[in-house]
């Protein structure tokens, strides 16, 4: 991670790349015409990802700005999210089909004429909100006024994703999600995730993931070494490389 050093979107039509510390924007990317949906690092922070209303995902050099390349995901309306999967080569976009059924599928970032799977998930009119578990490789979908999370775990081979029994089932709809830091977390009750969960009438809800067993013991095979909150360095030295 690199200290001070912001990526943000905004309704001027650009993504630019800051250095908080300078109060300075070190690269702008201004050729699009619509409204960014999502922004995303890629896991080293060499690249960056983002997805338009014109249904166009692109991917910039961080610290250049320019585009490297650019595909359609998904022929739906809905907003487009996007996940980089770790080091793998691999992204995951979350959509909707020509039909407006929500889905996910999974790319290879050095051929993206088309996907390598397409995982259909429903007919739900909301936007999906994937949260990226990258120590256990699992995707936490969240959607919008749902009340269900569903988990998918990556596997470096076909289909790439793997749907995890039947994840979190609830009537109570969500407005948005947001996942607690691993330091957070109760690891020695094998609690692998908490999401925030914003609701309409009912607050702020927790939702704890846990792996059942049996041992009291730490589990280092659910809970591998994580990343820390102090960066490598600072903004300067990113741009040097």
């Amino acid at each position: 991670t690199a200290n001070n050093t912001l990526l943000s979107t905004a309704a001027d039509h650009t993504v630019k790349v800051w250095d908080v510390e300078n109060s300075q924007a070190v690269s702008s990317f201004d050729a699009i015409d619509n409204l960014v949906h999502d922004i995303v690092w890629d896991v080293k922070g060499d690249q960056y990802a983002f997805s338009c209303k014109d249904k166009m995902v692109r991917l910039c050099d961080g610290r250049t700005g320019m585009e490297a390349a650019s595909f359609q995901a998904h022929q739906g309306v809905k907003s487009v999210k996007i996940v980089y999967v770790n080091d793998s080569g691999k992204m995951f976009t979350c959509g909707a089909s020509k039909q407006s059924s929500r889905e996910i599928k999974v790319w290879d970032l050095k051929n993206l004429d088309k996907p390598l799977h397409t995982e259909s998930i429903d007919t739900a009119a909301g936007a999906m909100i994937p949260l990226w578990d990258a120590d256990t490789a699992v995707m936490y979908l969240c959607g919008k006024g749902d009340g269900v999370v569903r988990l998918y775990e990556y596997e470096d081979k076909e289909p790439y994703i793997f749907k995890l029994n039947d994840g979190f089932r609830s009537n109570t709809p969500g407005k948005g999600y947001c996942a607690v830091p691993k330091r957070g977390l109760d690891v020695m009750k094998h609690e692998t995730m908490r999401i925030l969960k914003v609701t309409n009438s009912a607050g702020v809800q927790p939702l704890n993931f846990m792996v059942p067993r049996k041992s009291d013991a730490f589990q280092d095979d659910i809970n591998p070494p994580t990343a820390s909150s102090t960066p490598a360095h600072g903004c300067h030295e990113w741009l040097e490389g």
